[in-house]
């Protein structure tokens, strides 16, 4: 009797580390900056349950990395200033058309100068898109929950 509650008590875990497991997010962030890569991924560290947080410079290391590991959804950079964020987007649900995309509209606020070049400072995201962003990511979360793939979330400033 004590060997069938030891066994139900493992089989009760191991089902608990799979939906665990099933409810962390593998969140793709596709932009051609780095430092804006990196600020998406603090977000989305602090903000969200997320396993594992992949990053993308451009469509084609997006597919790559679509076809080669298993990603819940994408989140990609477009903004109004640069034409390519859209076609980022479309290219990325061409080769993974089931894909669920939070594509969004991020200008980042510059850090205070403090002696190092542009390139080398952190991007800081305004509070207001913050709070859109996590809101989008959890829709989108909710969304690939009930079933529902290949969709697009558009986040604006």
């Amino acid at each position: 009797m004590v060997s069938d509650s030891v066994e139900d008590k493992e089989l009760s875990d191991v089902a608990a580390t799979r939906q665990a497991a099933q409810a962390v997010a593998r969140i793709l962030i596709v932009d051609e900056h780095r430092n804006l890569r990196n600020a998406l991924t603090g977000l989305v560290k602090r903000e969200i349950d997320c396993g594992l947080c992949l990053q993308a410079d451009s469509a084609e290391q997006a597919s790559k990395t679509l076809q080669n590991q298993h990603v819940d959804f994408a989140i990609v950079n477009i903004p109004v200033q640069r034409r390519r964020g859209p076609h980022l987007a479309e290219k990325i649900k061409l080769h993974c058309p089931a894909i669920p995309i939070l594509a969004v509209s991020v200008t980042p606020q510059k850090a205070p100068h403090d002696g190092t070049t542009e390139s080398e400072r952190p991007q800081q995201l305004n509070p207001h898109t913050v709070e859109r962003i996590v809101a989008g990511i959890r829709y989108m979360q909710s969304l690939s929950h009930s079933g529902v793939s290949g969709f697009t979330v558009v986040v604006k400033e």
